[in-house]
């Protein structure tokens, strides 16, 4: 979306395959598989997770961020409805 932009709105950033690095500002955009082993050993400030419901492995991606929460990160869960999804428990606690 970034090379797609007008010229003057575009960032001054370099990308490689899923993921973006921001020079001006040292961010870093990383698009990964689900499941837990993809994020374990990471730390992130925000983690935006899609479609979480339809994902085997969400549970596992759930556990290996929670450092990243707890330690001040955000994470942003979205999905539409599907039944005895690992994010139904999640929902049912708030």
């Amino acid at each position: 979306m970034e090379y797609n932009l007008p010229p003057e709105l575009r960032s001054d950033c370099a990308s490689a395959y899923a993921k973006l690095f921001f020079r001006d500002t040292g961010s870093r955009i990383w698009g990964i598989p689900e499941g837990g082993d993809q994020i374990r050993s990471y730390t992130a400030s925000l983690i935006y997770s899609d479609e979480a419901a339809f994902q085997p492995e969400f549970e596992n991606a759930w556990k290996a961020s929670n450092p990243s929460i707890k330690g001040g990160g955000k994470m942003i869960i979205v999905s539409s409805a599907r039944s005895g999804a690992y994010m139904r428990k999640l929902i049912s606690r708030v």
